[in-house]
Order: C-alpha cells, then structure tokens, then sequence
C-alpha cells in the first residue's frame, strides 16, 4: 500500500535530481495532452454591436441557395479538421505523450534522456497506437452513460499506460485487466491524490 506523503515526498526528491529534464518532459506532455493553450476570443469580444449587425444583415440578405451552400461548406471543413486532429491524435501525440511519461518514470533511477520521448516509436509502435485509442475510446465510452462512470474508468484505466511502458508488447486485454487489478482499492486514493494538487492547477 502507498502513502500519498511519502509519494509525493519521493517524487520532489527525483525531482531535484532530473530538474530541467523532467521540465522539457513536462512541457512536452503538455503539448501533446493539449493543455498547454487555448485561443484567445478577445477580438470577437471586441467587435463592435455595429459590426455584428452589418455581419447579420449580410447573411440574411443571401440567398438560401447560396446560404445553405455555405453553412454545408463550413460543416465539411470542420468535419475534415475534426478527423485530420484525431488522427495526428491517435498516431502523432499519443506516443508522444507516452514518451514523456517514461522520460518522466525514468527519474526514479536517474536514468532520464531526451531520447525517451521517441519510445513508443521505437517499441511496439502499432501496439501502443492500438492501446492507447482503446482506453481514449472506453473512458469516452463510459462518459457517455453519464460523469461518475466516465471518472470511474478514468482511475481504473489509470496504469495503463505506465504498464505499456513497462511492457509495450503486451495486449490489451492484459494492459487493461492489470490496471484495474492495480487500481482496485486504490482509485480514491488516486483521486485525493489528484485533488491535492488543485491549488496548483489553480495556480498554474
């Protein structure tokens, strides 16, 4: 059983010893979670009321034919961006992002390097791809049906990652049997450990 003090305790320890490191790993998780920005709305804040009419009155002097044509148009490109965004998803950023947690993971022996990032390219590639859209596409899955059973699956898909690290061969019936073995009797504590870390996110 773990204790989440000497957890934390233990992870500012490896901390100190891969600073700088375990910062470019971070940032990298970052990006790839996509976390790191959101766009900024403060050009339509500052349209003017003058402006939105004029906008309004344009689109309601259009022809149906030609309105109807344009709103199809918009559909499409947000359809083609949406898919062109899963798959650099599915087969660019998570592997990435796997990387980053074994460059992460690898702070516990002071054995971190840069090259981590490219492990899931160099490890079972397809494999981790595979698992890696399976527990996306189950905790989406889950979310569904409704919050709780989405933050449910949230924990108890929690290690797997961590465990395709470990082992990138394995299949995913077994990555997914041993989270939830790991994770049994521990996604509570998994959750106050998350929630001890609001004040930073806050913060940050």
């Amino acid at each position: 059983m773990w204790d989440r003090k000497e957890l934390k305790a233990s992870a500012k320890a490896n901390l100190k010893r891969n600073y700088w490191k375990a910062v470019v790993a971070s940032l990298v998780l970052m990006f790839a979670t996509g976390s790191g920005g959101a766009a900024s709305s403060s050009s339509v804040r500052s349209q003017s009321e003058a402006e939105t009419n004029e906008l309004a009155t344009a689109i309601m002097g259009m022809d149906t034919e030609v309105l109807v044509a344009i709103i199809v148009g918009v559909l499409v490109m947000i359809l083609i961006i949406g898919i062109i965004s899963a798959v650099v998803s599915i087969f660019l950023l998570n592997p990435i992002k796997l990387g980053a947690r074994k460059m992460l993971c690898d702070c516990r022996d002071d054995s971190i390097n840069f090259g981590g990032i490219g492990y899931a390219f160099q490890n079972g590639y397809w494999n981790i791809v595979k698992i890696m859209f399976l527990k996306g596409l189950f905790i989406g899955l889950w979310s569904c049906l409704f919050v709780i059973p989405g933050i449910v699956k949230t924990y108890e898909y929690m290690m797997v990652e961590f465990i395709v690290i470990d082992n990138p061969g394995i299949s995913s019936k077994e990555a997914f049997a041993k989270s939830k073995e790991m994770m049994t009797g521990n996604k509570w504590k998994a959750f106050v450990l998350d929630l001890s870390f609001l004040g930073w996110h806050i913060a940050a």
